[in-house]
């Protein structure tokens, strides 16, 4: 009968693997939200240029002293103004992206902390069984040499 060396089984094995996917789908998440508040940033920086533009167009015309007629006028002030409740619309939208954006992340730092203390953990009990089985194996020298040396005679 062979003697087989025992070997580390960490009980909480499934638990890491767990929380290694939770922080997979976390990561994941975490990116998707990023690549959201970038979009909502390009998004609102376009529609930003866009009023900037129509500005600068109207205050051109002014300056040359055109003659713009009062409904032209008034529908250039509706598009502007509806242009800035767009503006504000996508910086409501880009906060609230960047909210969660936010809560993904301290979600994902979370897991990881999580990660790292089972992790620290599966090593102290590595080295616990490993300084275990180094004590049993030296007993068993013992034991060996014991049953192997001669037996005095008085």
């Amino acid at each position: 009968m062979a003697d087989r060396e025992p070997r580390f089984k960490y009980r909480l094995d499934p638990l890491m693997r767990l929380r290694a996917t939770e922080r997979d789908v976390l990561k994941a998440e975490a990116a998707q939200a990023a690549r959201e508040v970038e979009a909502k940033a390009r998004e609102l920086a376009e529609i930003g240029r866009s009023i900037e533009r129509a500005q600068v167009e109207l205050r051109a015309l002014y300056e040359r002293g055109s003659d713009i007629p009062v409904d032209a006028q008034l529908r250039v002030q509706s598009y502007l103004s509806l242009q800035r409740e767009g503006e504000a619309r996508k910086r409501r939208e880009l906060e609230t992206a960047a909210q969660k954006e936010s809560g993904v992340r301290s979600k994902l730092q979370l897991k990881q902390r999580d990660a790292k203390a089972l992790e620290r953990h599966k090593d102290k009990q590595r080295r616990q069984f490993e300084a275990v089985l180094g004590r049993s194996q030296i007993k068993s020298a013992d034991d060996q040499w014991l049953l192997m040396r001669p037996k005095r005679t008085k």
